[in-house]
């Protein structure tokens, strides 16, 4: 595993240096890169954490989380923490990540600092057939209270549901009452003994 933080640019002054990546594991902290940099390193990489990174492509935009993912065909697990001032998530990520073929093939999906326009209803409908993935999604502290409403009525219905045909997510946001955040934590373990 490689690990590679600070300063900001660290990874794009290193990477001329490189002939070639097969890297399986990586992760990058707090760094400023490419899209063809990123598609150099991690092309091959089957688990990748990517935190507080920001990918821009060749006119300067924020490359939005699911071309990233679609850059990682044999990706297993994905640890991505978002930034809040350069968000890679976007409104039509969820939708977009569902159109790719090796999506539903992740066996772990760990995503933090998500923000409101996240699409939490095409997620819970996803979510609601998922039988392979772990999702555990860790939602940033400037929702609004409309949203926090709907996400706690998710994690309310996961809770009183007596059987669970599907992969429960984990979710966590400021304001779940630790009780409800326990109990989803103990179904989930319950669920991974089964």
């Amino acid at each position: 595993m490689s690990y590679i933080a600070q300063p900001f640019n660290l990874v794009s002054s290193t990477i001329p240096y490189f002939y070639r990546c097969d890297i399986k594991t990586s992760q990058i902290c707090d760094q400023e890169i490419t899209y063809d940099q990123f598609e150099f390193i991690f092309s091959k990489v089957e688990v990748f954490y990517l935190n507080n990174c920001v990918v821009r492509n060749k006119n300067d935009e924020i490359v939005p989380l699911e071309k990233l993912v679609k850059t990682l065909p044999k990706i297993e697990k994905i640890h991505f923490q978002d930034t809040t001032s350069c968000s890679s998530i976007t409104s039509n990520t969820v939708k977009e990540l569902l159109k790719i073929p090796h999506f539903s093939k992740i066996t772990e999906v760990v995503l933090w600092e998500i923000p409101e326009k996240f699409d939490l209803e095409t997620f819970y409908i996803y979510f609601k057939k998922n039988k392979h993935t772990n999702f555990r999604l860790h939602f940033a502290d400037s929702l609004s209270e409309a949203y926090k409403i709907l996400l706690e009525a998710i994690v309310d219905e996961i809770i009183a549901a007596e059987n669970h045909g599907y992969k429960i997510p984990y979710f966590y946001f400021a304001g779940l009452q630790n009780e409800k955040w326990e109990k989803v934590d103990l179904l989930i373990c319950q669920q991974n003994k089964q």
